[in-house]
Formats: structure tokens, C-alpha cells, sequence
């Protein structure tokens, strides 16, 4: 588990032992203002740090302990990440602006989306299109990475803020109007 920490302006890597509490298994160090998080299967992470505008990626061993990062920087507001396919990521900024980057991190020129009301989350589907929340104007726009982006139509959505994509196809959704997790095949 990967857990951002605003107070301690870090990361944590957590294992899971239950019934205990978690324990520590590494630390990114300093992190000004640590907030969005994505990881991908062979441990690698992608952390979003808000004040210097950057998205730093972390690699880890077996044992979790932190290697060598990378950074991408000069973003405005970074908020939320999502991987994309081959090692690929998209971030969406504070102003309303989802950028996609092509791998390795910090691909100069970022290929970016179309601009949104507020982003609030954004995930990457079991066929590599982003996914984004829009929570002012209360949509889900589908990014695919060579096409034109659509408006996922979801029965029953509110007022969404925030989603996981699972491995299975299916897309789980926060939804404020009514406190509800929703789940969309």
C-alpha cells in the first residue's frame, strides 16, 4: 500500500500484516505537497507534488525499499495521475488541463487533452485510455491515447469525485450526491 502524507510531506510505503497495524517499509523523503497517486504492477510509483509543480517517480525492489526517482516538473498545479499504456502517465493539473505524457518520464512536449471544468481524479482503464472526473461539470470524459475524446454516459451519476478503474473492466465511482460508491461495467 501507498499512501501520500500532506502533514509529514511524504510518502509511505505500507505492508499490510493484518490484524496489526501497517508497517513502514520505506519513505520517499521530502515531498512539499504530496497528493496524487498511481502504482503499477511491477512497483513502480508516480507521486504528484502540488507546490513545485512536478510528478516524481519512485521505483522499488522486492524488499520496497526507495531507488533512484525521476522527476517531471513545470506542471501547473499537478493534482492526480493515472498511468497510461508502455509506461506512459496523464496528470491533470489545477486550472483544468489533462496532460498526457508518452514514456520515458519527462517525454518533453506532453500530448494534452481538452480542457476541463475541475478535474478531480484520473485513472487508466484495462485497455489504456484516461479516464477523468470532472466534478464541476459532472462527467467522466474517456481519453483514448490515438483518438478523438468522448463523454462516458453513466445512468444514475451525480455529482462525481473521484474513481478506480479495476483490472476486470469495471470502473468504481465516488458520487457526493448521495454518498455512494457506484460500479459501472
Amino acid at each position: 500500500m501507498v499512501v501520500s502524507d500532506l502533514v509529514h510531506r511524504a510518502v509511505h510505503v505500507l505492508m499490510d500484516i493484518f490484524p496489526k497495524p501497517p508497517r513502514p517499509l520505506g519513505d520517499s523523503g521530502h515531498l512539499l505537497a504530496p497528493q496524487g497517486l498511481a502504482v503499477d504492477a511491477t512497483s513502480c510509483f508516480l507521486v504528484t507534488d502540488y507546490r513545485p509543480g512536478a510528478v516524481h517517480s519512485f521505483t522499488s525492489v522486492p524488499t520496497l525499499e526507495l531507488l533512484a526517482s525521476a522527476s517531471m516538473l513545470r506542471l501547473e498545479g499537478p493534482c492526480w495521475v493515472g498511468l497510461g499504456p508502455d509506461g506512459g502517465f496523464a496528470v491533470s493539473e489545477e486550472f483544468g488541463v489533462v496532460r498526457k505524457f508518452l514514456p520515458p518520464l519527462g517525454f518533453p512536449g506532453g500530448l494534452p487533452g481538452p480542457a476541463f471544468g475541475s478535474p478531480a481524479c484520473v485513472c487508466t482503464d484495462s485497455e489504456g485510455n484516461v479516464i477523468v472526473t470532472d466534478k464541476q461539470q459532472c462527467q467522466l470524459p474517456l481519453l483514448p491515447w490515438a483518438a478523438a475524446p468522448t463523454c462516458l454516459v453513466l445512468k444514475g451519476l451525480g455529482r462525481p469525485l473521484g474513481m478506480a478503474c479495476a483490472p476486470q473492466g469495471q470502473l468504481m465511482v465516488a458520487d457526493a450526491r448521495g454518498s455512494y460508491i457506484k460500479r459501472y461495467r
